[in-house]
């Protein structure tokens, strides 16, 4: 029993690397790529709207059509930030 879980445990070491599990699937990679893809889209619409872009209306709910206001801009920089992040894991 104790040999088993320690042939997993080494057979999870190898499948790892940098704390990402490699997939074995053919279609993972693609897939991841096309996940990326959309994520940067997000993160750009965000950072255009901190940029003072005019999508108001696209944005929070369309509750502020035009510029956002300063603390909505401050909420889409942590937002473009945490969609940055999604997009770097996913690959």
């Amino acid at each position: 029993m104790i040999e088993e879980q320690k042939h997993r445990q080494d057979r999870h070491r190898r499948d790892t690397a940098g704390g990402h599990v490699l997939s074995r699937s053919p279609r993972a990679r693609p897939l991841a790529v096309v996940l990326a893809c959309g994520l940067a889209v997000v993160v750009a619409f965000q950072v255009s709207l901190v940029a003072g872009a005019p999508w108001g209306a696209a944005a929070w709910g369309g509750s502020q059509p035009g510029q956002l206001p300063a603390g909505l801009r401050v909420a889409s920089a942590f937002s473009a930030a945490f969609w940055l992040l999604g997009a770097c894991q996913a690959r």
